[in-house]
């Protein structure tokens, strides 16, 4: 399966950063989020992260418009995740929102692959091992790439 447009779920400082990344390195990417103030911020910081690489000299200016026309915001999920051929969960760490992403998802399940990054606390912090003070839930979502 080709991969062409990836769904970024979640237009947050990691779901933006996702975007602009996959967007320069080529993919359509569709940014959704629950409020338009979200998606215009997210726009504003890709669009100053491009011009600062421009300015370094690590992306050519020419390259930054066909960047951002790559990236197109939503908040309308479904529509996200169904023109995708590559979901990545960038959402606040909410299980119930991450649960009713989920459901979405699974609607879409045979078609499209879905990854989620497991972020990690800190360097000194061991992957997959919650930080002192803190429970695992025993209702946590992670998934691996179905490539």
């Amino acid at each position: 399966m080709e991969v062409k447009q990836i769904g970024v779920i979640g237009a947050g400082i990691m779901g933006h950063g996702i975007a602009q990344v996959s967007a320069i390195a080529g993919f359509r990417v569709l940014l959704p989020d629950i409020e338009e103030a979200f998606l215009q911020k997210a726009r504003a910081n890709i669009e100053n992260s491009l011009g600062r690489m421009a300015k370094a000299g690590k992306v050519a200016q020419e390259k930054v418009a066909r960047v951002l026309e790559r990236i197109q915001t939503t908040t309308d999920l479904n529509t996200a995740v169904q023109d995708a051929d590559l979901v990545i969960e960038a959402v606040p760490e909410n299980l119930q929102l991450k649960k009713s992403i989920l459901r979405i998802w699974i609607i879409f399940a045979n078609r499209i692959p879905f990854w989620r990054p497991i972020p990690r606390i800190s360097a000194s912090q061991p992957l997959g091992r919650p930080p002192s003070g803190r429970r695992r839930s025993s209702a946590s979502i992670t998934s691996t790439p179905r490539l």
